[in-house]
């Protein structure tokens, strides 16, 4: 239901953007991390009778040379059709593709023949002529072998022999034809008939020693010319290139020069415009609810304990924000998700003159749980400083910020003991004075002057994410978090 909810908008937006006239090529972009693989993985599965879709993973075809890739591909389509129970007609060779199947597959038997045609000083071309024929008959036998094999033997013997060879450099162009073939029946099958789609999945995660080398071989497929129309190599209704445009362009810049012409070598994977993956808002309420839906204590959800009572200090929106800024993926929040957690709900004693609290109570439980999502408190602060750093704004943190403010000020500077006196508090090295808001009903309200001004102090998202980081390192020196 999470998932559904994460791409219901945005499904509408790129729906139309695939029904645009000529949009075959399109360059499908979002930051690492955001669902983009989700989100088209859920979007073609809805659409399952509309589009056959085949994702490539092109991540481990770093290590393998330009001319495996190339087999690969092929191997990794088929693999996809057949996985789908694709029904394959038979195929027969014309006689250029005997001869060309033959020629690659036997080269030598090429090079003695022609040693063979050259006659000597004076000689008849009759023996030439013999040889010749005699090569144009073991094309004809080679053809007539290939065409009574079934597509389905075919395949399995060019899939037999990549798994079998893989530092193979021949590329068989026969299986070529026969993938197009496919593809073509699935688009043109009458009533049954579908779109296809290729995506190329994951570019973020390659080597940038190799990205753009596995570029180019894409730009070739994609880029090719036949009786001089250019299409894709395969003949897919739609190639989708999935990836962080911002990023690929900062990578090609740095390979490539400051000065290079990014924008002109992108071009080609675009036929239209690019399709940039916005998913914000949805984001936010899949952060809320993964939240709530966490398994702690007692098998409890975080969402009851709030219901019963327990303050929040904003640790959604420190994970929203986390995750806008690449610092948090939505892939690592699902897997948090998929796992019971259990949290110690302990009493602590923060000074000498205040007496025990549970960890549920004060902002020790949330940032337990954050510290954990992040993978320790170094992971976790590291971040905190960088969302200061690039002044991330968060939206609706005021409540937030002043439950930070009164537990700083009521558990550890002692302020429920002083009434209505007022107090210093330090922020960001700079001191504030605060008292308590007269005839307000609310426990934890604070009216902050700023002494410079002698006005009410507004605090800004900066604020926040220090104050926050500043009560996690102190749970940190007291061993209460690791």
């Amino acid at each position: 239901m999470i998932i559904k909810d994460l791409i219901e908008e945005v499904s509408k937006d790129f729906n139309n953007h695939l029904q645009i006239a000529g949009n075959d090529r399109i360059f499908f972009s979002g930051k690492f991390g955001k669902g983009k693989t989700t989100f088209l993985q859920e979007f073609f599965r809805e659409k399952e009778e509309d589009y056959t879709t085949i994702f490539l993973d092109p991540v481990h075809y770093s290590i393998a040379s330009t001319e495996d890739v190339q087999r690969y591909i092929k191997y990794d389509i088929l693999i996809s059709l057949l996985s789908k129970g694709i029904v394959l007609d038979f195929f027969e060779l014309t006689d250029n593709e005997a001869w060309m199947y033959y020629l690659a597959k036997h080269p030598n038997d090429l090079i003695k023949q022609l040693l063979k045609f050259i006659p000597k000083i004076g000689k008849s071309l009759h023996n030439s002529i013999q040889g010749i024929q005699n090569l144009n008959t073991q094309v004809q036998n080679c053809k007539s072998k290939i065409n009574q094999l079934s597509d389905e033997a075919k395949i399995s013997n060019f899939i037999d022999e990549v798994e079998s060879d893989p530092y193979s450099i021949y590329e068989n162009d026969i299986i070529t034809q026969i993938i197009r073939k496919i593809l073509e029946s699935i688009s043109s099958n009458g009533e049954l008939k579908r779109k296809t789609v290729l995506i190329i999945d994951n570019l973020d995660r390659i080597d940038p020693d190799h990205i753009f080398r596995i570029l180019n071989i894409f730009s070739a497929h994609i880029d090719h010319k036949q009786h001089g129309i250019t299409t894709n190599k395969f003949h897919f209704d739609h190639v989708i290139i999935v990836a962080d445009m911002q990023n690929i362009k900062r990578l090609y810049h740095y390979r490539y020069g400051p000065n290079a012409d990014a924008t002109g070598y992108f071009d080609k994977f675009i036929s239209k415009e690019i399709f940039f993956f916005q998913n914000y808002q949805q984001i936010s309420e899949a952060c809320d609810r993964i939240l709530s839906e966490v398994m702690v204590h007692n098998n409890r959800t975080i969402d009851t304990l709030f219901k019963y009572g327990y303050n929040t200090y904003g640790t959604s929106l420190i994970i929203k924000a986390l995750i806008y800024q690449n610092q948090l993926s939505l892939r690592q929040l699902f897997q948090f998700h998929q796992v019971p957690i259990h949290l110690k709900k302990v009493e602590i004693q923060l000074n000498k003159h205040f007496t025990k609290v549970e960890s549920s109570m004060i902002p020790l439980f949330e940032m337990d749980l954050l510290t954990r999502l992040m993978g320790g408190f170094s992971n976790l602060y590291n971040a905190l400083q960088e969302l200061i750093e690039t002044n991330v704004a968060i939206p609706h943190f005021r409540n937030a910020f002043d439950e930070l403010v009164a537990f700083e000020l009521k558990d550890i500077c002692l302020f429920n003991e002083l009434g209505d006196k007022v107090v210093n508090f330090n922020l960001r090295d700079k001191i504030y004075t605060v008292k308590k808001r007269e005839n307000s009903r609310i426990v934890n309200s604070f009216l902050i002057i700023d002494d410079k001004y002698g006005s009410e102090f507004e605090p800004s998202s900066h604020d926040f994410i220090y104050l926050y980081s500043k009560i996690l390192q102190l749970f940190y020196t007291e061993k209460l978090i690791e």
